[in-house]
């Protein structure tokens, strides 16, 4: 089968039947110059999901009806075998079109040309040729990945845990305890939780060893002579390094002679424990991991944090779509984002930005850039946050929810003062 496909800048709906149907050729009809580029995309994405799809570009007239119809018959009548045209992206003109395509052919006698829409949203599937039948009701679903390459972009990539770039952690048992345990401390008082991790972070930068990355070991006397109010801070982190000690977070703990040394458990604590807002980061990405449908499978069919994407930006008035690919090179990247937690729910992208304190305005409009960017309008955007002002969470930040609300930001408020179940249920709420 031959699937006409509507040339969209919204590209899932450029992808959605080749993965529902897997036909053996994709057109892509439309006006944009972007098309054969898109193309390239299309089938590398295809190619990931073991589907060896023919893609051509075919430039269809988007403003004249009779050349549209034309153009769209010259399509069909170059081709044998089943046509198959995807209603679900596109410009107005060229759906109409479609419509009087299927018709003269009905008309004729001659071929039968399926016509479907897609509901992103739903996963429904509506017949529109009016015979009954729809090609399949498979929900397709796409990786992270899927997603970012979709929309130009490429994942950055760290080969461990504590570098810079995207790691996919191991979410053993063992590490969601170890998880639970930090986030208890931490939901206990924010405020406080945050402050004694930014001393850890400090402090962290004068360690006097670096032969292993697991190892703290700082004398007071050096602290004393490199870090401004050192004796608040080391008090702090002593504080703190005792209560991770009781919960098997840190181990071989020594505080005595003036100094101060500890072993972390492992790399992915000691990344949870990196900076203030990380342990939230890491809770949301296990409790979306362990989201399950109404039908017991996984809610969520991809899962990660801290997610760096690279990008090339140019003019938006001079080009729209900059796709990145192998024959990019690294000084022609020049824009990168992180993501706390990315998600994927079949094929709608779930970005969160996770805040561990107060938040302002920037963080709005930080997280809608990127998520229209790799996520365009299907995207859903959501702020996870402990306090989202300084003072609390009161009515002094109703412009910021205003604000929210009008970019179709969801917030979820309170996050210390919930438990697994609530949390879930909320993010669930945010995502369906």
């Amino acid at each position: 089968m031959t699937v006409i496909e509507f040339f969209d800048r919204t590209p899932v709906e450029n992808i959605i039947s080749c993965l529902s149907m897997r036909p053996n050729k994709v057109v892509l009809a439309g006006g944009s110059t972007d098309m054969n580029e898109h193309g390239r995309i299309l089938k590398r994405v295809a190619a990931a999901h073991d589907l060896d799809i023919e893609i051509s570009c075919v430039s269809v007239d988007r403003n004249n009806l009779t050349n549209a119809v034309s153009g769209l018959c010259g399509i069909i009548d170059s081709e044998p075998g089943d046509f198959s045209i995807d209603l679900t992206g596109g410009e107005d003109l060229l759906l109409v079109a479609a419509g009087i395509v299927a018709e003269r052919y009905a008309q004729n006698g001659g071929r039968h040309i399926e016509l479907h829409h897609y509901n992103v949203r739903s996963g429904a599937v509506q017949d529109c040729d009016n015979n009954n039948k729809v090609f399949s009701t498979i929900i397709p679903k796409l990786s992270i990945v899927d997603d970012i390459v979709l929309h130009g972009g490429k994942l950055r990539y760290s080969s461990n845990v504590l570098g810079d770039g995207t790691y996919r952690m191991s979410l053993s048992d063992d590490f969601a305890e170890d998880v639970n345990s930090m986030w208890n401390l931490c939901r206990t008082d924010p405020a406080k939780w945050n402050i004694n991790l930014n001393a850890l972070e400090l402090l962290s930068h004068y360690k006097m060893q670096d032969d292993d990355p697991l190892d703290f070991f700082l004398t007071f006397r050096y602290a004393k002579e490199h870090v401004p109010n050192c004796t608040e801070k080391l008090n702090r982190v002593r504080r703190l390094a005792e209560e991770l000690e009781r919960h098997g977070i840190i181990e071989k703990l020594c505080v005595e002679s003036g100094l101060l040394a500890f072993r972390y458990k492992n790399a992915q604590v000691k990344r949870c424990l990196a900076k203030a807002g990380s342990v939230l980061e890491i809770k949301m990405l296990l409790l979306a991991n362990s989201a399950l449908d109404d039908d017991g499978t996984k809610y969520y069919n991809d899962s990660a944090s801290g997610v760096t994407i690279v990008w090339n930006k140019y003019d938006s008035y001079s080009r729209r779509w900059n796709f990145y690919d192998k024959s990019t090179n690294c000084c022609d990247i020049n824009t990168e984002n992180e993501i706390d937690v990315m998600l994927m729910r079949g094929v709608i992208p779930v970005f969160i930005s996770c805040k561990n304190g107060a938040v302002d305005s920037n963080e709005l409009y930080k997280l809608n850039t990127v998520a229209d960017r790799f996520g365009s309008t299907y995207a859903k955007k959501i702020i996870a946050a402990t306090y989202l002002g300084k003072m609390g969470s009161g009515r002094e930040m109703d412009p910021f929810r205003r604000r929210a609300e009008e970019m179709g930001i969801e917030l979820i408020e309170n996050a210390h003062l919930m438990n697994d179940d609530e949390l879930i249920a909320r993010l669930k709420k945010a995502t369906k």
